[in-house]
């Protein structure tokens, strides 16, 4: 059980070392700034039109693992009207 937890710890503490680092040398290059108000009509321009095929990209994907689950289960149903 201890091996598990180090594991864990130690490939946790392994990515927060390398996300500091790299922040250290991203940071300095790039900048961090907050966003205006006055530029939100372009964020918007650019964000709502990705909105409908984001949701029927989600939709399709949970929908595909509820027919596959039924697809599964036809299939052993299949298998088992045969056996009998």
């Amino acid at each position: 059980m201890f091996h598990l937890i180090g594991i864990l710890f130690g490939s946790l503490l392994a990515q927060l070392l390398v996300l500091f680092m790299l922040l250290l040398l991203i940071i300095p290059k790039v900048g961090i700034s907050v966003p205006q108000l006055i530029h939100a009509k372009d964020y918007l321009s650019y964000g709502l039109p990705l909105v409908p095929p984001s949701l029927s990209n989600w939709t399709v994907d949970l929908s595909d693992r509820y027919l596959n689950k039924c697809e599964v289960l036809m299939h052993v149903n299949l298998f088992l009207s045969h056996k009998t």
